[in-house]
């Protein structure tokens, strides 16, 4: 018998076309007659736009066409704002793809400009003329969630663009039992996904067919697809998206940008394709941004150390318009609060203001390393309150079993947190470790040990219903279909997209051991809403817990249909017919066995020699739907110890060791978990320690490239010991967790933990981010003037 192929390490099978520089991207694909589009960006963050005029731009002698606000206010509706039900009451802004009367950020699309090349386009885009009045901008949220404070949008009450509350326990009884309560302010401050490959399309339009054809960077196809019928009232059977290679998405592509609309919009005006490519500063300007949020926290605790609740009051800073996602980061956010905690009450109540930034969205953990970051600072602050150590407080009111239904309503299903939590301080050697800080702090060296952990919710159960625009509270599914050719090799139908994450080779495993097969005879599709099943796309951690099981389930049907057909040809019985290695045999006596390229081609190509009963053709279409209706599917789990050195001369941090303890179920290829794990962590480190978005007051964005926002390279990121655990997620067949997201979600926590923990003997005391070196040092000099 074939060795197992779940849990082996294989290489990545997308990975040839990448590292030969032969993947396509929607860059590198050229449409005959294509023109390349330019957006006229509005230079304020907040204006009142009394004119738009193209006459100028449209004389230049390339120029093909341009489209402006006030023509696309009739042909489009507004971008689609998801909230939960809590929140229906709250109105909504009305965020169009192009600006008409008024813009709310500083490069907001008032116009988009075509012409023959894609330079000529930036010199026709120059020449568009817009007649602005500058108004007052307004840029901190505290300020813009006052009663006095001017409406960003006239027609609404408040700058309030959504309120949402949760609550459960007993959090009244908490407090009452409380020896005292805790109180702090935390901020995370706004910064965001970079993906490599930034946002990206080509529209065509023929209107011989009536067909609308958008290839685009994006992480969901389908839930695109439907949102554009929607938003151009256009048929959706008409309207056909892919996706090709995406070069990284975060979370960040979930979006539905209004630059596709537009460039849609004047793909089907001039009847030509059309191609925008958005530039670094564009994305750093006007792609989502995220994670900003202000947290007012009230812990109930008693004197020997017990967590008795939690309750949070949240400042979102949504930015001008909410992005359709802005609801799911920030209830993330506040549902994560409690973490891995046994705990008696909960509540959170959360104002999603509006100010002149650009909107605000979704971006890898999708807010749950915020509510991480919270509790984990939070219990680290206490720990020194009570004078006691930091890892004894978490084990003192860590959750002892599982399954627990946690004060959030969740239930987390499966694991040892206590075994992880001491897996990583063996690993760390941790008692020796602090023996160790307090030596070299005595030779002036300030050394940090961070500790953070955190239970993951992967795969939200919350569709995105087009229509509805609310996230309805349903059950998430996925769709897969196997096809076997007339060679005996399979196509994979999955309605997903790829981004880095390893699908085309996870998906493969599995469909090869549920089929028998190799993995080099399948083949994975993703991104097109032709040929794929409908599918609410690569978000959530949700591939391995949903899609995955729908893979091994078309599979097997598959297999089923060969087995019937190789049973007729073998002259046995089909329940005695097995498949192992690409070949059909019978139990038993192996001997008597026939290629499964054999069977194919029989049950395409001759069909005429099997009886009637047994359909011609080898395709197999299978659905998997979440078992569980709470908000998440499955909960990894992680904890994270990370070890600094911080310069208090530079306000440099540098890593000593970082070490990572991870459950997410069984691995299908645990190379690829360890590059989700080790890339999510690096992910976090930048967003803790260099990543920043500075506005000035008036609204201008001061880090509009890489000069400016700072990204890890290799020499900021240390090496990572990392541990699997392989606990089975009981409610999904292969027992996958999911993780995608899961290194990002604990690495603020942890280093914000281990910088504090280094320079807090000199009266500092961190409860903000970024902690970049001029950060530290401000900290530092502060601590000094006190």
């Amino acid at each position: 018998m074939a060795e197992a192929i779940i849990g082996q390490s294989i290489k990545r099978l997308e990975d040839p076309k990448f590292i030969t520089g032969t993947a396509t991207y929607v860059d590198d694909i050229s449409l005959p007659g294509m023109v390349y589009a330019a957006f006229v960006r509005s230079p304020h963050a907040h204006a009142r736009v009394r004119a738009v005029d193209v006459t100028e731009a449209l004389k230049h002698p390339k120029a093909a066409d341009a489209l402006i606000g006030i023509e696309a206010l009739k042909l489009a509706n507004p971008m689609p704002v998801y909230s939960y039900r809590e929140a229906a009451a709250v109105k909504k802004p009305e965020y169009r793809c192009l600006a008409t009367d008024r813009v709310r950020f500083v490069g907001q699309p008032v116009a988009v400009v075509a012409a023959r090349d894609r330079y000529s386009a930036d010199d026709v885009a120059e020449l568009v003329s817009v007649d602005y009045e500058p108004l007052e901008a307004l840029m901190d949220p505290e300020k813009s969630l006052q009663p006095d404070a001017l409406r960003l949008h006239e027609h609404l009450d408040s700058n309030v663009g959504l309120y949402i509350t949760r609550e459960g326990g007993d959090m009244g009884g908490a407090y009452n039992e409380a020896d005292f309560v805790f109180k702090k302010r935390f901020r995370m401050h706004r910064h965001t996904g970079t993906p490599i490959e930034t946002r990206g399309c080509i529209a065509q339009y023929n209107s011989g067919t009536g067909e609308l054809t958008l290839i685009c960077s994006t992480q969901v196809p389908h839930i695109l697809k439907s949102h554009f019928a929607e938003i151009l009232n256009f048929p959706e059977l008409h309207i056909r998206v892919i996706a090709p290679d995406v070069g990284g998405g975060f979370g960040n592509k979930l979006q539905v940008p209004p630059e596709y609309v537009a460039v849609c919009l004047l793909a089907m005006k001039i009847r030509r394709p059309v191609k925008w490519i958005e530039t670094r500063r564009e994305s750093l300007m006007a792609f989502v941004h995220a994670r900003d949020q202000i947290h007012d926290v009230e812990i109930p605790m008693k004197k020997d150390g017990t967590i008795l609740g939690i309750k949070s009051r949240m400042i979102v800073d949504a930015g001008g318009y909410l992005d359709a996602r802005i609801s799911g980061p920030s209830l993330g956010a506040g549902m994560w609060l409690p973490g891995p905690y046994k705990m008696k009450g909960y509540r959170v109540d959360i104002d999603v203001v509006m100010t002149n930034k650009c909107p605000y969205g979704a971006y890898r953990g999708f807010g749950s390393q915020m509510g991480t970051l919270v509790i984990e600072r939070a219990v680290d602050l206490i720990a020194r309150d009570l004078k006691t150590d930091p890892v004894e407080l978490r084990r003192k009111n860590l959750i002892e079993t599982l399954p627990y239904k946690t004060v959030t309503g969740h239930e987390y299903d499966s694991g040892d947190y206590h075994a992880a939590l001491n897996k990583a301080l063996e690993l760390v050697d941790y008692p020796t470790l602090r023996k160790e800080q307090e030596r070299l702090r005595k030779e002036g060296r300030h050394i940090g040990i961070g500790v953070a952990m955190a239970v993951e919710g992967a795969g939200w159960n919350t569709y995105t219903a087009a229509m509805a625009q609310t996230y309805v509270p349903t059950l998430d599914y996925a769709t897969v279909t196997t096809r076997m050719d007339t060679s005996g090799n399979v196509k994979v139908l999955i309605g997903d997209v790829g981004c880095g994450t390893g699908h085309a080779t996870t998906a493969a495993q599995v469909a090869s051991d549920a089929l028998g097969l190799a993995v080099e005879n399948i083949e994975v599709v993703e991104g097109d809403t032709a040929v794929t099943p409908y599918d609410s796309g690569t978000r959530a951690a949700r591939f391995s817990a949903i899609v995955l099981p729908a893979v091994a389930a078309s599979g097997r049907s598959l297999k089923g249909k060969v087995a019937r057909v190789a049973a007729h040809l073998l002259e046995a019985s089909e329940e005695d017919v097995e498949i192992s290695e690409g070949k059909a045999f019978v139990r038993g006596t192996p001997n008597r066995n026939l290629p499964v390229s054999r069977v194919a081609r029989v049950a395409y190509s001759e069909v005429a020699t099997l009886p009637r009963e047994i359909p011609a053709g080898l395709e197999a279409t299978e659905s998997f739907k979440a078992p569980v209706s709470g908000l998440c599917i499955t909960w990894p789990y992680s904890i994270h110890v990370p070890v600094v050195e911080v310069d208090i001369e530079t306000g440099v941090v540098k890593f000593l060791r970082y070490v990572i303890v991870h459950d997410c179920g069984v691995e299908v290829n645990p190379r690829i978990v360890e590059g989700q794990v080790v890339g999510g962590t690096a992910q976090g480190i930048g967003g803790t320690i260099l990543e920043e978005l500075v506005y000035d007051d008036n609204g201008q964005l001061l880090t509009t490239s890489f000069m400016d926002y700072l990204l890890p390279t290799a020499t900021d990121i240390p090496s990572f010991e990392v541990c699997h655990l392989q606990t089975a997620a009981p409610q999904i067949p292969g027992g996958y967790k999911g993780m995608g997201e899961g290194g990002c979600v604990y690495t603020y926590a942890a280093v914000v933990n281990a910088i504090a923990d280094a320079i807090e003997p000199l009266g500092v005391e961190v409860t903000s981010t970024p902690l970049s070196p001029s950060q530290v040092l401000k900290l530092l000099r502060e601590a000094r003037g006190a």
